[in-house]
């Protein structure tokens, strides 16, 4: 997640600003794991610093200074020693007293680095540079090399996912634990008491996480970022213990991977929302310490209600990060991506965000448009950002405007006769984008009065067929007006004119303007779907037929109806000269159409002998479209395969 740049002045920047935990570990001074009952033995026979005991609160104990430690300390100089409570108990704040002197002079350069911004038990520091934008929390450590008796328990509990392994779980019980001068929150003796963390431990199970794992954690972080306010009480670290117990409970690393990235992403926020809801974020190593048990339940349920929102709308939430980010349209003159294992995280996120705006869209196409716009205008930015970067094999990567992103999905629904759908994204295009679709795609004007015609047929309540109606010439009249090489568009005004009985003269003259149309506009390469009439050796079929020979077919039958016979037979003829520039698989149909052609204008043998060759074609044409689906099956099992596999470069 963080973009490492590095100037030629050897200056680092990071995007966006991240924060380091630095351990400082004072290995002399060991400690020991004890229970009360042999405290008064330990505290004299041990040789360590002193004695961990457990408190009221898990997580938390006192440290007591053996005999042995008092001598480590009775040196001058040290002022431990006074500040030693009359129990013997060792307290939390002793790191803002003189502490060791032999450590002052090996600290010197780390502390000539860094500058105090405020002193805490775990005491945060900056950079001079304000620039740099690094923080730090400077953590003082005791080391314990035992494992802890509070965490016992970690060691041999079911893990349904087989995760952490077991050598992993051998390697980090050797580490002991270290304990950190913070005592619990609410503790009436709180200065008194120290944390046990296993932040080494917890650094040691994250590099085991594959990289799917590592991704759904960071953006997991990055949508609660996103959405969460500064004041919540969930933090990193509660979402970093909520993801060990989802891969040790819920979905090993086996079940990461780039196909369910977004379903594990999803997954893990729900969990976190559920843990809130119960008011119970239990530690990784030590579960009965409730990470926001010290929270006010106010502070929880505003938490909880902001967890809500992101897991009812992940989508937006991600829409929202990508603006907020800006992917890929960070750059600083004399840098550059820190070497592909950077672009291809980066890579792995931007296939996830553009996979998950897609889903938002999708679902918010009619009940909310303008969110729905919002998330293809994001892929699309966000494609011409990262161009340089991305493989554009699939219209979702190499699309630049929401046109070229949305203008196959509306073929695909044309053809698979989801009309609704086809409108509701023509629609989105049309009212986002129109001076682009008016400029450059007016053929989508007519796409759109087209499928308005459809409905009107399809719909059977009056008011329905008048909205219809009153919308298909809307757009009828704004692609007359801005194209006059379009034989589609001139074909299906003829044909809604006759389907709405508004004049079957101005039906016929805008079939004529089709058909007189010699150089149609490159892009006028619709279909029009007709119902083409049957007879013994063909079924009525309902096919999509090129625009123009559509015109010539609705004419013929137009002028027959009216006894122009004479043209009808003429057209006809150009009609089915027109078939030969036609592929293997419309061929049949459009020849079908013809003698249907032919038979109205009253010319039965030409009918018969075009039928003929059809049923020839048609049995040819079977046998090339089967080979032609399973070449394309072929071809799209390869490409799914390669889509996931997301982390391909140019």
């Amino acid at each position: 997640m963080i973009r490492l740049l590095a100037s030629e002045h050897a200056d680092v920047k990071f995007f966006p600003c991240v924060e380091f935990d630095l351990v400082l570990v004072y290995n002399r001074y060991k400690i020991c794991d004890c229970t009360k009952e042999k405290l008064d033995e330990m505290i004299k026979s041990c040789e360590c610093f002193a004695l961990m005991l457990p408190t009221d609160h898990p997580g938390y104990v006192n440290l007591k200074i053996s005999d042995y430690g008092r001598k480590m300390i009775d040196r001058p100089n040290c002022d431990v020693d006074k500040n030693i409570d009359p129990d013997g108990y060792l307290p939390n704040y002793i790191f803002r007293a003189n502490w060791f002197p032999e450590f002052a002079k090996s600290t010197e350069e780390l502390y000539n680095m860094l500058k105090m911004k405020y002193s805490e038990p775990s005491d945060n520091y900056e950079n001079d540079k304000d620039s740099i934008g690094i923080s730090h929390d400077f953590a003082h450590t005791f080391p314990c090399q035992e494992w802890p008796v509070a965490a016992k328990n970690w060691i041999s509990r079911p893990r349904p996912t087989n995760w952490p392994t077991e050598d992993t779980i051998q390697e980090i019980t050797k580490g002991g634990c270290v304990l950190v001068p913070t005592g619990y929150p609410l503790s009436v003796d709180k200065e008194r008491e120290w944390r046990v963390s296993f932040n080494i431990h917890e650094r040691r199970l994250a590099k085991s996480w594959n990289n799917i794992q590592k991704t759904c954690y960071c953006m997991v972080l990055m949508m609660l970022k996103t959405h969460l306010s500064t004041r919540s009480i969930l933090t990193s670290y509660h979402v970093k213990n909520m993801m060990f117990w989802f891969c040790e409970k819920q979905y090993g690393p086996d079940e990461f991977d780039g196909a369910s990235l977004g379903d594990r992403v999803l997954q893990l926020l729900y969990s976190i929302l559920k843990a809130l809801e119960n008011g119970y974020i239990p530690h990784f190593f030590i579960p009965e310490n409730n990470l926001i048990s010290n929270s006010a339940e106010s502070d929880t349920k505003k938490a909880c209600s902001e967890m809500s929102f992101i897991v009812a709308r992940p989508f937006e939430i991600v829409s929202k990060l990508c603006h907020k980010l800006d992917f890929f349209d960070v750059r600083y003159p004399d840098t550059g991506f820190d070497g592909e294992a950077e672009i291809h995280y980066m890579l792995i996120l931007y296939a996830t965000f553009v996979q998950n705006l897609y889903r938002i869209g999708f679902e918010h196409s009619k009940k909310t448009p303008s969110l729905s716009g919002t998330c293809f205008q994001h892929i699309t930015q966000m494609n011409k950002n990262g161009s340089e970067l991305l493989h554009t094999t699939s219209n979702g990567y190499n699309a630049k405007n929401m046109v070229d992103l949305l203008r196959p999905i509306c073929q695909g629904f044309c053809q698979s006769g989801d009309l609704d759908k086809a409108l509701s994204f023509y629609l989105l295009m049309y009212n986002f984008e129109r001076d682009l679709v008016l400029k450059d795609y007016p053929e989508i004007t007519t796409n759109i009065a087209c499928i308005y015609t459809c409905l009107y047929d399809l719909s059977k309540e009056k008011a329905d067929k008048k909205i219809y109606e009153k919308k298909a010439m809307e757009f009828f009249q704004i692609g007359t007006k801005i194209m006059d090489d379009s034989p589609t568009l001139h074909v299906g005004y003829g044909n809604f004119l006759l389907s709405t009985k508004t004049s079957f003269l101005k039906a016929i003259d805008h079939f004529r303007k089709s058909i007189s149309i010699e150089k149609p506009r490159e892009e006028d390469n619709s279909l029009i779907q007709l119902d083409i009439p049957g007879c013994e050796e063909f079924k009525p079929t309902r096919s999509r037929i090129p625009g123009r020979l559509a015109a010539y077919f609705m004419l013929v039958t137009c002028l027959a109806d009216m006894g122009e016979i004479q043209e009808a037979r003429r057209n006809v003829n150009k009609m089915e000269e027109l078939t030969n520039e036609l592929d293997y698989e419309i061929r049949p149909k459009v020849l079908q159409m013809c003698a249907m052609a032919y038979k109205k204008a009253g010319l039965e043998e030409k009918a018969y002998l075009c039928l003929m060759e059809a049923f020839k074609l048609f049995k040819q044409s079977k046998k090339l479209v089967a080979a032609e689906k399973k070449r394309k099956a072929l071809a799209d099992a390869a490409y799914r395969k390669k889509a996931l596999e997301l982390t391909r470069f140019e």
